[in-house]
């Protein structure tokens, strides 16, 4: 299992998108942000995304939602 680590303007993301959506709907915020979770750790046993838009950069869509989780793996990293 690989470590996970979000970077803050991801937590940021995070935090606007639960905002935006539990102004009209607090109980589907939570739902929303679980899926996300899961998505992102479900990364750290298995990557699945595609090429991403940056290089050296995945995604993976979050399924039943309109967001899509960008990452990097520290071999993607690495010089």
């Amino acid at each position: 299992m690989r470590d996970i680590r979000i970077e803050t303007v991801a937590r940021d993301d995070l935090d606007r998108i639960f905002a935006w959506i539990a102004d009209e709907n607090p109980a589907a915020a939570e739902r929303v942000l679980d899926r996300i979770d899961k998505t992102i750790r479900g990364l750290a046993d298995f990557s699945t995304g595609r090429p991403g838009r940056l290089p050296g950069t995945f995604e993976e869509i979050v399924p039943g939602l309109p967001y899509i989780v960008i990452y990097a793996t520290e071999t993607a990293r690495r010089p």
